[in-house]
């Protein structure tokens, strides 16, 4: 057999489990009249799901999911893969990608409002039966989701998990396929990379493997060819231990509090990031954070999605968003992939071109010159795109997707909520986490001596220092950060 005859990962029956799946979570979420955009939107993804693998990536995260979160565990897509209405239908993303709106649990009602994001709304009663409202809703479109919206098939998925469930996780697909069916990839020396093999495959059909000296979670087998060479035929999935999964879960036990308390739209968490109090605030901690929060006024979980989209871009900040924000507003500026299809939408840029744009620029390809983009820019500037934002079009070589940025966000916001409320709490499961406890017995002048020394220029230990010595600054009693009771988060 060729290696061109070989099917895809897939997983039989998955295409008609997502559908109805997707289909009770709208009822429950919608009520059993779902809105029209909702619907629309559903039909319009399942209409293209059909013609690659995705809904069978997306059933297998989420009986993933399912089994991490009988234990309190999380996992999260990163990348494009999230940005679909299905995925946040099967668990596996808490980012609801369709547009701004209130939704009541009660009655079904919902309203679709205008807005970017519907934890920018201040939460009201429901009109019809009284009852308190959902905002929810950060508009991203399912185009920015390539393999979906080209008819892709998908070979990688990276997902962030909880640093104390990645165990769980490895074996969950060692038992869901069979130990002959996983294998760690021969890549980075961490194994945190595997290769999922299709039904009917084995892996000395594209690949030597060997033993691993020592098994990973019931894994067995190593692939001698790196992951990205054995492409598309397996899925190769690569599970990240996440610690602020569990930093927040601590954080929530400790305090008593659960995750729905967490309002969103409270003005302040944004003032904590304004007054750049940011230290323990996962990516807005570091110099260059701190530069580009320094030009963002009044903000909101909005500008959060921005900022962390400005913060990981390569090109969408310097001497790009930062000149540009002397003569435009920040929410004009391009921050993810998908303001790229939103902004072109607005000018009347068909769905493909818009498309093609996106993804161009997020690969930094738009910055060549070649005839191809002349012509693209050409057809942008004929539908009325300012000339200065096809110009910051040609500036940006990578650009983070909407969906994850907002993952990023949310974690951030989530966090400044302890810090502004619970700040006792927050710096005691934040020492823990980053595992400080080899500093507390340094004085203040021995903390400040090291940030200047070789053994501090990591970020993460120069945040570490910085956190300590805020602590103390503020006089935050953290005798007991240690305790087996804030690390366990079983």
């Amino acid at each position: 057999m060729t290696k061109d005859a070989y099917a895809p990962f897939t997983i039989p029956g998955a295409y008609a489990a997502a559908q109805h799946l997707c289909k009770e979570k709208i009822q429950t979420l919608y009520g059993p009249t779902p809105p029209a955009p909702v619907v629309e939107r559903l039909d319009a993804e399942f209409a293209l799901l059909d013609g690659n693998n995705l809904s069978s990536v997306y059933i297998l995260l989420h009986h993933l999911a399912a089994h991490l979160g009988e234990t309190g565990g999380k996992l999260a897509l990163r990348g494009a893969l999230g940005s679909t209405l299905t995925s946040f239908l099967l668990g596996i993303t808490d980012i609801n990608p369709l547009p701004a709106h209130d939704r009541c649990p009660s009655c079904g009602y919902v309203d679709f409002v205008r807005g970017d994001s519907g934890y920018d709304l201040v939460a009201k009663t429901c009109p019809i039966c009284g009852g308190a409202l959902v905002c929810d809703g950060h508009n991203i479109p399912y185009e920015a989701c390539s393999e979906l919206a080209q008819g892709k098939q998908v070979d990688t998925v990276d997902i962030n998990v909880s640093a104390s469930s990645w165990e769980k996780a490895v074996s969950f697909l060692v038992e869901f396929l069979g130990e002959e069916r996983i294998a760690c990839a021969c890549e980075w020396n961490n194994p945190v990379c595997f290769m999922l093999l299709p039904e009917g495959m084995k892996f000395e059909d594209v690949t030597p493997v060997t033993e691993l000296e020592s098994p990973v979670c019931g894994v067995r087998k190593q692939t001698v060819l790196p992951g990205y060479e054995l492409t598309p035929e397996m899925l190769r999935v690569i599970l990240l231990p996440y610690d602020d999964y569990d930093r927040i879960r601590r954080l929530h036990r400790l305090t008593k509090t659960k995750p729905e308390d967490v309002d969103y739209s409270d003005p302040n968490i944004y003032q904590l990031f304004q007054n750049l109090d940011t230290c323990g605030i996962p990516g807005f901690s570091t110099d260059r954070s701190k530069e580009i929060l320094q030009h963002c006024k009044d903000m909101r979980f909005s500008d959060l999605i921005r900022l962390c989209g400005m913060i990981c871009g390569t090109g969408a900040w310097e001497d790009n968003g930062e000149i540009l924000l002397q003569s435009h507003a920040f929410p004009d500026l391009i921050a993810t992939r998908d303001d790229i299809f939103l902004t072109l939408g607005k000018y009347g840029v068909d769905s493909k071109t818009a498309q093609a744009v996106m993804e161009s620029v997020r690969k930094g390809k738009f910055c060549e010159d070649t005839p191809e983009n002349r012509k693209r820019a050409q057809k942008l500037l004929r539908a009325g795109v300012p000339v200065w934002y096809v110009e910051s079009l040609g500036k940006i070589r990578y650009l983070f997707p909407k969906a994850h940025a907002a993952q990023c966000g949310k974690i951030a916001a989530t966090l400044a909520w302890f810090k502004v409320y619970y700040p006792n709490g927050f710096y005691q499961v934040s020492l823990a986490s980053m595992r400080a406890g080899d500093l507390l017995q340094y004085s203040d002048e021995a903390l400040k001596q090291r940030l200047g020394k070789e053994n501090a220029s990591k970020e993460h230990d120069r945040e570490v220092i910085a956190l300590l010595l805020e602590v103390r600054r503020r006089q935050i009693c953290v005798d007991s950060w240690g305790t087996g009771e804030t690390a366990d988060v079983r």
